[in-house]
C-alpha cells in the first residue's frame, strides 16, 4: 500500500511555480502535476448547462462551468495516470495543517460545513474528533472544492461520470447532492486563501469560512 501522494493542482499555468513551492518538500507528496485552469468560450449554448438561478450573471455562469471543467481534468488525470491517494488542489488552498498519512478513505481535507439549503439560518454546532469524520448529509454538507482528497482512480472515474448531465449545479453542491464524498478530515488541512475569485472578480468570505471548517468552538 502507498503511504505518499499525488496532487494533481488546477490553477493557471504561470502560476504553477510559485504555487508548489510549498509543496515539493513534503516528504509524503511524490509526484504534483498542473492541470491547467479551465476558460470556456460563451458561445451562448454552453450556459445552458449549468443549473442555477435564472438571473445568475452569464460571467458567473462561464466561471462556474470552467470550475467543473478543470475538475473534470483533474479527475480525468487521476484515472488515466491510474494514481492513489490524490490530492485535487485549487489555485487558492493554503496548506494550513499538518499533511498526515495517506486517508483510508476519500474525503475533503478542507471546506465549510455549511446547512443543506442556503435558506436554512440556524449556524452548524458540532465537535469534530480529530481525523476522519464522516458527513452528516441530513444536517449539513461541506461546501468549496478547494482540496479533495479521491484515493483510487475508480473512484475518480465514478465521480468524473457523475458530471456528464444535462444541467449541472455548481460543483461544490453537485459533489453534496451525489455524496460521493462521505467523510471530511479535521482539523482542515487546506483553507482558502484571501484572494479575487476568478468567477466574479470580488473578494469574498471562503477564506473566514474554511478556517475550521467555519466552526465555533465548543468547550
Amino acid at each position: 500500500m502507498s503511504y505518499s501522494y499525488s496532487v494533481y493542482i488546477i490553477c493557471k499555468p504561470d502560476k504553477y511555480e510559485s504555487i508548489i513551492k510549498g509543496l515539493v518538500n513534503i516528504p509524503q507528496i511524490t509526484s504534483i502535476k498542473l492541470i491547467p485552469a479551465q476558460f470556456l468560450n460563451n458561445n451562448g449554448i454552453v450556459l445552458r448547462d449549468l443549473n442555477t438561478r435564472y438571473n445568475t450573471k452569464p460571467d458567473k455562469i462561464m466561471g462556474k462551468l470552467g470550475c467543473i471543467a478543470s475538475h473534470r481534468m483533474a479527475l480525468l488525470a487521476i484515472y488515466n495516470n491510474k494514481t492513489t491517494n490524490n490530492i485535487i488542489l485549487e489555485e487558492d488552498a493554503v496548506l494550513t495543517g499538518k499533511l498526515m498519512g495517506p486517508p483510508d478513505k476519500s474525503c475533503y481535507l478542507g471546506g465549510w460545513l455549511g446547512p443543506t439549503t442556503f435558506s436554512q439560518k440556524e449556524p452548524i454546532i458540532i465537535k469534530p474528533k480529530d481525523g476522519m469524520n464522516e458527513i452528516e448529509y441530513d444536517k449539513f454538507r461541506v461546501i468549496m472544492t478547494h482540496s479533495l482528497f479521491i484515493k483510487t482512480p475508480e473512484e475518480a472515474m465514478e465521480v468524473l461520470q457523475s458530471t456528464f448531465i444535462s444541467k449541472i449545479k455548481n460543483y461544490d453542491i453537485h459533489l453534496s447532492m451525489t455524496q460521493h464524498l462521505k467523510y471530511y478530515y479535521y482539523p482542515p488541512v487546506f483553507t482558502q486563501a484571501n484572494h479575487k475569485s476568478e468567477i466574479d472578480k470580488k473578494n469574498n468570505k471562503n477564506h473566514e469560512l474554511s478556517k475550521n471548517y467555519g466552526l465555533q468552538e465548543i468547550d
